[in-house]
């Protein structure tokens, strides 16, 4: 963006980037933070905005996604390319980075679908895993060399010990040993220059054999090596010599390794500075409560609820807007008192748009619109240069110079009290005359100002809309809230009649303003008094409106829950129904047998009619679902059922139902299958089977096979229900022996439906199962009759 130092300055963008950057984990992205200037085009804006976006996705996936133990290790890159040797702390700052960037690259390729771009971007980090597993193996947390580093380096260390242990055996038996303990000063030993000495009396120095390293500062003690542990001594210091110069090989080495890869590593290092940018600007949009602002294809924005940045809670939203497309207006004047925000709000416009030109989110409401502007030019404040010996006014001008030689049709121009400084009429007209110029090339412009004259100019011209802060009279106070359309009053006499000036002052005030300003101060109060009234009735179509969707919803819930209730009538019905048919099938049972023959055919009539009334309840009601859609329901097929199976179209025959997991065996032609009951539609009419030929000696009833019902799983408050049906299908199918399979399980089952068998008028017996038909998770029922 070619915009000004000085625009930057004043609109604060350094301020917000400096909150920015203490978003940052890596002190590489804190520099870019600073640094970051805005971009322009729209489509590199709307890319950096989206990149924000996808590292605010990516943080709600993975809250601890972080670089926090990355370091910049340029110098050590610089120093290892040059052969330098990397001490042990600069190696592990090395295997730290590179380790971090590993894990970003991996947390990000994780996460591909929510933050494609930061993906992509880690898609580039080297995994460097040569110089990072040498580095790990050879040096500890703490920075020590260990002994893996080398063979070499574990065999000198193990030497140097055991000779060390030996030295110090040695030592501590001629502290012990009476024949040395006359030459000592204190029973002890101690190094001096890396060698075990004894500390010797200064009187016995010439009859002790030894080599002489130190002196105490009173003389009163020598520090003797005695010579028959020279050469032990010497064993160890050589191991120690040979120890310290097989480290320095392993660290040059290591070095070496970091060196051969600086290159990629230094790529490495931008990127993980690139996306911990991202991530900055993202936790950043989340502090400020921001949002991803849409990016206009003109110089058109609208700013909804928009708050500055760096006024935190303090911040009063705004709505403000401009309108360069379709022959709305490109220049918004700001009128309104002192202290009523024109300024902030002027201060927001400009700094709102430097953010999201610099790829971060803004603190504004869901519909704000911003423009990817080539340039923006600001002269807000008090611009008074001592230095230069510039008033108020000559520096506002110079300012407003620049803006009038460099905007264009790319540019936004923000220009607070604009020609202000100096004659009011004079810099009313000056100012006029610049708005002139400044859409003749084509700029957006915002400006603040308290002449009326502008006012008056924003009636007349088309580009150039009204605008104003409110003032609450009452309180003597701003509201900060800027409405579009409406000029501002500076509410002078007004403010200056509450703060307790003589009234006659404040009327002898009002006639040297004149009449045609009454006439235009109340004119503009009757437009604000008219607009206030349209907003009244807006807000009071809006509460209608809601409520009147508010009616509809509860009268179309209410029509649910009625659908609902006459569904839940007619499933009672059938339960109702089908209970009295079954006592009318008992009757007509001992009519039967009793002999009593023309009784039985009355009951038999009535169980046929029954019969019919059931069949009839069990067709859809109204509100309710079409009886062949059985939807997932287990309980709406039972064996002989004929239905259709979803997705094959195949007709079949249910032969058993698992209730618990909602599947059906079912025949199909030669083959059988189980299929979820969800994919089954019912087909009108039974099994076609042919019914098997009825033996003289027995009862159609007695050849039939055992009716069977799965039932595990089922709530034991079921129990009472599946039975009903099950003894109400073997009634209807002239069957007299029931299986119940309820499984073993903890037992309730079992119990809930024994306790309901032995209560029922129609089961004769009811037992176990035999060891290899289930035992005690089935239950044999015999009907009476």
């Amino acid at each position: 963006m070619n915009t000004p130092i000085h625009t930057l300055r004043v609109l604060e963008l350094p301020k917000v980037l400096e909150r920015l950057a203490e978003f940052a984990d890596f002190s590489l992205s804190r520099s870019r933070a600073l640094q970051l200037e805005p971009a322009t085009g729209r489509e590199t804006v709307t890319a950096a905005i989206e990149e924000t976006s996808q590292a605010r996705r990516a943080l709600e996936a993975a809250p601890n996604l972080n670089v926090s133990s990355a370091r910049d290790i340029s110098p050590e890159l610089d120093a290892a390319e040059k052969s330098a040797r990397l001490d042990p702390t600069a190696l592990l700052r090395v295997a730290d980075t590179v380790r971090s960037g590993n894990r970003l690259k991996n947390a990000l390729g994780r996460l591909s679908d929510a933050a494609p771009i930061l993906a992509d971007l880690v898609g580039r980090i080297e995994p460097l895993h040569d110089p990072l597993e040498a580095i790990v193996a050879s040096i500890d947390d703490d920075g020590s060399i260990m002994d893996s580093a080398s063979r070499r380096l574990a065999q000198l260390r193990s030497e140097s010990k055991a000779v060390h242990d030996r030295l110090l055996r040695r030592m501590q038996k001629m502290v012990a040993s009476p024949s040395y303990g006359r030459f000592l000063q204190e029973s002890i030993y101690t190094q001096r220059s890396g060698r075990y000495v004894l500390p010797i009396k200064q009187e016995l120095r010439p009859e002790f054999e030894g080599i002489v390293h130190d002196v105490s500062s009173s003389g009163a003690t020598v520090f003797m090596e005695p010579l028959e542990l020279v050469e032990a001594n010497n064993d160890w210091r050589r191991l120690r010599i040979e120890e310290k110069n097989e480290e320095e090989r392993i660290l040059q080495a290591l070095s070496g390794r970091v060196g051969s890869v600086a290159r990629e590593a230094r790529e490495n290092l931008w990127v993980i500075a690139a996306v911990d940018l991202a991530l900055a600007k993202a936790r950043y949009g989340i502090h400020i409560h921001a949002i991803a602002p849409e990016i206009a294809a003109d110089t058109s924005f609208e700013l909804v609820r928009a708050r500055h940045p760096l006024l935190d809670d303090d911040a009063v939203p705004i709505d403000i807007r401009l309108e360069s497309g379709g022959g709305g207006f490109r220049a918004l004047l700001i009128t309104g008192p002192n202290t009523g925000g024109k300024t902030v709000a002027l201060k927001c416009v400009g700094l709102l748009h430097l953010m999201a030109a610099c790829g971060l989110h803004v603190p504004a409401g869901d519909g704000t619109t911003l423009a990817a502007y080539e340039s923006i030019f600001a002269d807000v404040g008090d611009e008074q240069s001592i230095e230069q010996s510039l008033s108020t006014f000559s520096s506002h001008m110079r300012n407003l110079v620049e803006m009038v030689q460099g905007a264009d049709a790319g540019s936004l121009v923000l220009a607070d009290e604009i020609g202000a400084g100096t004659d009011p009429v004079e810099g009313a007209a000056l100012a006029q005359a610049i708005v002139e110029r400044l859409l003749e090339n084509g700029a957006a412009l915002v400006a603040t100002t308290h002449y009326a004259a502008l006012k008056n100019f924003a009636y007349s011209d088309p580009r150039v809309e009204n605008a104003s802060v409110e003032f609450d009279t009452e309180t003597l106070a701003p509201t900060f809230e800027v409405r579009v359309g409406l000029p501002g009053r500076s509410n002078a006499t007004e403010i200056a009649t509450r703060l307790g000036l003589d009234p006659e002052i404040v009327r002898r005030a009002r006639d040297l303003a004149g009449q045609d300003h009454r006439e235009s101060e109340g004119l503009i109060s009757d437009i604000r008094d008219r607009a206030d009234e349209a907003e009244r009735l807006r807000l009071e179509a809006e509460r209608l409106a809601e409520e009147a969707q508010a009616i509809r919803d509860r009268a179309e819930a209410e029509h649910a829950d009625s659908s609902e209730r006459i569904a839940d009538e007619r499933r009672l019905a059938r339960r109702r129904t089908r209970s009295v048919l079954r006592e009318i099938e008992a009757l007509a049972k001992k009519a039967r047998k009793s002999g009593r023959g023309e009784e039985g055919a009355k009951a038999a009539e009535l169980a046929s009619k029954g019969r019919s009334l059931a069949q009839k309840l069990d067709e859809p009601g109204p509100g309710e679902p079409d009886a062949v859609d059985d939807g997932g329901d287990a309980t709406a097929f039972r064996a002989g059922d004929r239905v259709t199976i979803s997705g094959i179209q195949s007709t079949g025959e249910v032969l058993s139902v698992d209730i618990a997991s909602r599947e059906a065996e079912v025949a199909v032609g030669s083959a059988r299958m189980r299929v979820a009951t969800r994919d089954l539609r019912s087909t009108p009419g039974r099994s076609t089977k042919p019914t098997p030929r009825r033996d003289s000696r027995r009862s159609n009833r007695d050849e039939m096979p055992p009716l069977e019902a799965q039932i595990r799983g089922i709530r034991t408050e079921e129990t009472a229900h599946e039975v009903d049906r099950l003894i109400d299908r073997a009634l209807l199918e002239s069957r007299r022996e029931l299986r119940i399979v309820h499984g073993s399980g903890t037992g309730a089952l079992r119990a809930s439906v024994r306790r309901y068998l032995a209560d029922h008028p129609l089961v004769k017996t009811y037992s176990d199962a035999g060891p290899r038909d289930g035992g005690s998770g089935v239950t044999v029922v015999m009907l009476g009759g």
